[in-house]
């Protein structure tokens, strides 16, 4: 037994390094490090050893709270759900939600020290280069012309959502103290950082997704202005130029801005198609109103679409299958008022460390998420989920300040 103990202690640390690469591969690999991180915790005997202090948890400044209490909402609106099997299968998608800061809760405090924190963010970012490549290949491999190339791997699997991984990423990556953690030059570590700066502009230019597009132009805004003003290193503010301007040409050089993020199903559907659809506008009037006939709680969760297709009906719409692509309005829609709460606290939480010294980048990579749910339901595909949950819990501890609390869990750094 006490084999096994030292065993499961001595793999903890390589875990965690799985599940921060897993963040952006498909849901097989995120399954399977968060199980293997359970069961790390369990067999090692930290499952059931938490130290921390109930007060350190339950802060009105702590967005993980609000996170998990969502999550809990979500439970609850099973109460008053119309269909059981779609509200269960929605609890299932943002269980991560739950699980991840809790089980965060339960790693050892020498896990989470900031030298650690900053291993894990980088495996996520060569998961993630590592897996935009692997996608980049095979769309190479399928071939027809570089036009079809880049629609190919533009379009694959949930564009938008790797477009905001690779945003979140960029600005991870810009902070991260390369020379400091691998012992590296410093000519080699600002190779490196811009190479794979270069590669995450890179996947970005080419993703159909105009929301990444304009996320990416502002975290790259944001380190310009970071480089420019605050740390004043100007050789790196130039190199960041030089991306953008790369970037901006890549992305007009193939197609006109228009034409490029027109999916193929969007040009057969304007061919064969001549029935009418329920477009984004439409949806968000009738998301507005739907929020209006349950103000307080919602319609139940899971409830969403099936609600929103019979109000497609009703007004003769022949394909209404459609979430309000806007997280907030989903929410609002599913929860209402209080779900809305709990999820604008997530963010407002973060957003009061705006303010502070060295950490308002880091939080604006935070906010970029909470822009691209305008336009998205991200809580509502795992993907999504987990790459948010992960992000949250990390950047959580990357920017509470160290004064404010005496627990260092994911709830409290």
């Amino acid at each position: 037994m006490n084999v096994i103990r030292t065993f499961s202690h001595k793999a903890l640390f390589p875990v965690l390094i799985l599940a921060s690469c897993c963040v952006t591969l498909p849901a097989f690999f995120k399954s399977f490090s968060l199980f293997l991180l359970f069961l790390v915790l369990a067999l090692s005997g930290e499952l059931f050893s938490c130290k921390y202090k109930l007060k350190s948890i339950l802060r009105f400044d702590n967005p993980l709270l609000w996170l998990v209490g969502l999550y809990l909402l979500y439970c609850v609106g099973m109460l008053w759900t119309k269909d059981l099997k779609l509200g269960f299968d929605d609890l299932v998608i943002k269980l991560p939600m739950l699980v991840v800061p809790v089980l965060f809760l339960f790693v050892p405090k020498r896990m989470l020290v900031r030298r650690r924190l900053w291993l894990y963010a980088f495996a996520f970012v060569c998961g993630l280069v590592v897996f935009e490549l692997f996608l980049f290949a095979k769309a190479v491999i399928a071939g027809g012309g570089i036009a079809n190339i880049l629609r190919t791997y533009g379009i694959c699997l949930h564009h938008t959502y790797r477009a905001l991984a690779c945003d979140m990423a960029l600005i991870a990556l810009y902070k991260m103290p390369l020379t400091r953690l691998f012992a590296w030059s410093a000519k080699r570590s600002a190779i490196v950082r811009f190479v794979l700066m270069a590669l995450l502009n890179f996947f970005v230019a080419t993703m159909y997704s105009r929301m990444g597009f304009f996320l990416l132009l502002v975290a790259d805004a944001l380190i310009v202005i970071d480089t420019l003003f605050v740390r004043k290193v100007y050789g790196e503010t130039v190199a960041m130029l030089a991306i953008i301007l790369l970037t901006i040409g890549l992305t007009f050089s193939n197609e006109r801005f228009g034409k490029r993020y027109k999916t193929i199903h969007e040009l057969e559907n304007q061919k064969k198609d001549t029935k009418p659809k329920a477009d984004r506008p439409l949806i968000y009037s009738n998301a507005l109103n739907l929020i209006g006939q349950n103000p307080i709680l919602g319609a139940g969760t899971g409830d969403v679409k099936q609600v929103m297709n019979d109000l497609y009906k009703s007004h003769g719409i022949t394909e209404g299958n459609l979430n309000p692509h806007n997280q907030f309005l989903q929410t609002a829609i599913a929860l209402g008022c209080v779900g809305l709460l709990l999820l604008l606290m997530i963010y407002f939480c973060f957003a009061l460390r705006l303010f502070d010294r060295g950490a308002w980048l880091l939080v604006s990579a935070v906010l970029l998420s909470a822009v691209c749910m305008l336009t998205e339901s991200v809580l509502e595909r795992q993907m999504g989920v987990h790459l948010c949950v992960f992000a949250y819990c990390w950047f959580n501890m990357m920017t509470t300040k160290k004064r404010s609390c005496k627990s260092n869990s994911s709830f409290c750094f």
